[in-house]
Protein backbone atom coordinates (compact mmCIF):
# COMPACT_ATOMS: atom_id res chain seq x y z
CA UNK A 1 0.00 0.00 0.00
CA UNK A 2 0.87 3.45 -0.95
CA UNK A 3 1.51 6.35 1.77
CA UNK A 4 -1.17 8.20 -0.19
CA UNK A 5 -4.97 7.88 1.06
CA UNK A 6 -7.30 6.40 -1.68
CA UNK A 7 -9.19 10.00 -1.61
CA UNK A 8 -6.29 12.12 -1.79
CA UNK A 9 -5.42 9.78 -4.54
CA UNK A 10 -8.85 10.13 -6.19
CA UNK A 11 -8.51 14.32 -5.68
CA UNK A 12 -5.67 14.33 -7.20
CA UNK A 13 -6.48 12.46 -10.75
CA UNK A 14 -9.06 15.02 -10.59
CA UNK A 15 -12.21 13.80 -9.22
CA UNK A 16 -14.46 14.91 -7.14
CA UNK A 17 -15.74 14.04 -3.86
CA UNK A 18 -19.17 12.47 -4.33
CA UNK A 19 -21.65 14.00 -1.21
CA UNK A 20 -23.35 11.59 1.24
CA UNK A 21 -26.89 12.21 -0.26
CA UNK A 22 -25.38 11.23 -4.02
CA UNK A 23 -24.41 7.77 -2.59
CA UNK A 24 -27.97 6.63 -1.22
CA UNK A 25 -27.65 8.44 2.47
CA UNK A 26 -28.83 11.49 4.17
CA UNK A 27 -27.29 14.24 4.67
CA UNK A 28 -28.10 13.88 8.42
CA UNK A 29 -26.09 10.03 8.59
CA UNK A 30 -22.47 10.30 8.60
CA UNK A 31 -20.62 10.86 5.11
CA UNK A 32 -20.28 7.43 3.17
CA UNK A 33 -17.14 6.46 1.04
CA UNK A 34 -17.36 7.23 -2.38
CA UNK A 35 -17.45 4.82 -5.07
CA UNK A 36 -14.06 5.85 -6.16
CA UNK A 37 -12.76 5.17 -2.56
CA UNK A 38 -14.08 1.59 -2.26
CA UNK A 39 -12.95 0.44 -5.57
CA UNK A 40 -9.04 2.60 -4.73
CA UNK A 41 -9.28 0.62 -1.15
CA UNK A 42 -10.28 -3.03 -3.16
CA UNK A 43 -7.24 -2.50 -5.36
CA UNK A 44 -4.86 -1.65 -2.18
CA UNK A 45 -6.03 -4.72 -0.75
CA UNK A 46 -5.96 -6.93 -3.54
CA UNK A 47 -2.23 -5.05 -4.27
CA UNK A 48 -1.12 -5.97 -0.82
CA UNK A 49 -2.44 -9.22 -0.44
CA UNK A 50 -0.55 -10.24 -3.88
CA UNK A 51 2.51 -9.43 -2.90
CA UNK A 52 2.09 -11.51 -0.07
CA UNK A 53 1.23 -14.27 -1.96
CA UNK A 54 -2.23 -14.52 -0.40
CA UNK A 55 -4.53 -13.88 -3.93
CA UNK A 56 -7.85 -15.34 -3.60
CA UNK A 57 -10.53 -15.81 -5.50
CA UNK A 58 -13.82 -13.35 -5.36
CA UNK A 59 -17.48 -15.19 -5.57
CA UNK A 60 -20.53 -12.29 -6.58
CA UNK A 61 -20.98 -11.43 -2.74
CA UNK A 62 -17.12 -10.39 -2.58
CA UNK A 63 -16.09 -13.01 0.01
CA UNK A 64 -13.31 -14.39 -0.32
CA UNK A 65 -12.76 -18.32 -1.08
CA UNK A 66 -9.43 -20.16 -1.35
CA UNK A 67 -9.32 -22.71 -4.13
CA UNK A 68 -8.92 -25.14 -1.35
CA UNK A 69 -11.90 -24.11 0.57
CA UNK A 70 -14.16 -25.50 -2.52
CA UNK A 71 -12.01 -28.36 -3.22
CA UNK A 72 -13.11 -29.77 0.89
CA UNK A 73 -16.68 -28.54 0.27
CA UNK A 74 -16.86 -30.77 -3.05
CA UNK A 75 -15.47 -33.51 -1.09
CA UNK A 76 -18.01 -33.12 1.52
CA UNK A 77 -20.70 -32.86 -0.35
CA UNK A 78 -19.38 -36.36 -2.28
CA UNK A 79 -19.30 -37.23 0.89
CA UNK A 80 -22.43 -36.59 2.06
CA UNK A 81 -23.79 -38.32 -0.88
CA UNK A 82 -21.90 -41.48 -0.57
CA UNK A 83 -23.54 -41.74 3.01
CA UNK A 84 -26.71 -40.82 2.09
CA UNK A 85 -26.74 -43.34 -0.68
CA UNK A 86 -25.28 -45.78 1.81
CA UNK A 87 -27.91 -45.39 4.09
CA UNK A 88 -31.24 -45.62 1.39
CA UNK A 89 -29.31 -49.06 0.31
CA UNK A 90 -28.57 -50.26 3.80
CA UNK A 91 -32.40 -49.39 5.08
CA UNK A 92 -33.68 -51.34 1.49
CA UNK A 93 -31.37 -54.41 2.33
CA UNK A 94 -32.32 -54.46 6.48
CA UNK A 95 -36.17 -53.69 5.78
CA UNK A 96 -36.07 -56.55 3.49
CA UNK A 97 -34.54 -58.96 6.11
CA UNK A 98 -36.61 -58.01 8.82
CA UNK A 99 -39.35 -58.90 6.35
CA UNK A 100 -38.54 -62.42 5.40
CA UNK A 101 -37.99 -63.02 8.95
CA UNK A 102 -41.51 -61.86 9.85
CA UNK A 103 -42.65 -63.81 7.27
CA UNK A 104 -41.07 -66.78 8.17
CA UNK A 105 -42.04 -66.10 11.82
CA UNK A 106 -45.19 -66.61 10.88
CA UNK A 107 -45.57 -69.31 8.64
CA UNK A 108 -43.73 -71.14 11.81
CA UNK A 109 -46.78 -69.72 13.87
CA UNK A 110 -49.44 -70.74 11.22
CA UNK A 111 -47.75 -73.80 10.78
CA UNK A 112 -47.75 -74.81 14.88
CA UNK A 113 -51.39 -73.43 15.20
CA UNK A 114 -52.31 -75.79 12.26
CA UNK A 115 -50.49 -79.18 13.66
CA UNK A 116 -52.19 -77.97 16.77
CA UNK A 117 -56.06 -78.24 15.47
CA UNK A 118 -55.24 -81.48 13.44
CA UNK A 119 -54.32 -83.34 16.44
CA UNK A 120 -57.16 -82.20 18.22
CA UNK A 121 -59.56 -82.86 15.34
CA UNK A 122 -58.26 -86.33 15.14
CA UNK A 123 -58.77 -86.78 18.79
CA UNK A 124 -62.05 -85.90 18.61
CA UNK A 125 -62.91 -88.57 15.26
CA UNK A 126 -60.91 -91.05 17.52
CA UNK A 127 -63.57 -90.34 20.68
CA UNK A 128 -66.75 -90.20 18.12
CA UNK A 129 -65.66 -93.55 16.28
CA UNK A 130 -65.26 -95.02 19.97
CA UNK A 131 -68.61 -93.85 20.87
CA UNK A 132 -70.17 -94.99 17.56
CA UNK A 133 -68.90 -98.50 18.20
CA UNK A 134 -70.44 -99.04 21.44
CA UNK A 135 -74.09 -99.64 21.38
Amino acid sequence: MSGVRSQDRHEAEGGKRESARQIGGSMNDEPRMTIYEIRSTMSDILYASSEKGEVKSMNSDGDNKSLLKNKWMIFYLVLLFIVIAAGWFATGYLGDKAKEEILEYNDNIVSSHSDHLISEFKKVERGVKALSGSP
